[in-house]
């Protein structure tokens, strides 16, 4: 049987956070699957977030980045600024449980909540945004490489 498994992040009212639902989650994965829970978080979580995203804000994707990083018992390391030719840059965060990142945060300046690196004439679409498809991609296939 496959796992399928799928985390979102919400806005939440103040002093109210999502520790014990992502912990219930991870449980739930261990249990069915029949693997180790360091395992399962290994590369588990990448957040894109829009600086200027006016619909999701940019404090949700650093809690989530972080709540995901502290199950793991991951450390964030320096960040570091990327850019690619006149693109927006992004400020990238990696996560680490020894000795692999758990969690990755991808703040990309001047994003509304559009999908980066997308062609102009799609709504929601950014396309002065760095693409968004390599980040995601390399993410996913890091595991099998």
């Amino acid at each position: 049987e496959r796992l399928g498994v799928r985390a979102g992040v919400t806005a939440r009212a103040p002093g109210v956070n999502g520790i014990g639902q992502i912990d219930e989650l991870a449980q739930h994965a261990h249990e069915r699957a029949g693997i180790a829970r360091a395992q399962w978080l290994q590369d588990a979580l990448l957040v894109l977030q829009g600086e200027k995203d006016r619909i999701v804000r940019a404090s949700n994707g650093e809690q989530a980045a972080a709540l995901w990083a502290g199950i793991a018992g991951a450390t964030p390391q320096p960040a570091h600024r990327l850019q690619r030719g006149k693109r927006h840059g992004w400020v990238q965060t990696a996560f680490i449980a020894q000795p692999h990142p758990c969690t990755r945060l991808c703040e990309i300046e001047q994003l509304g909540h559009a999908w980066s690196g997308g062609a102009s004439r799609w709504p929601y679409s950014d396309p002065a945004g760095p693409h968004a498809s390599a980040p995601i991609w390399a993410f996913v296939a890091r595991p099998f490489q």
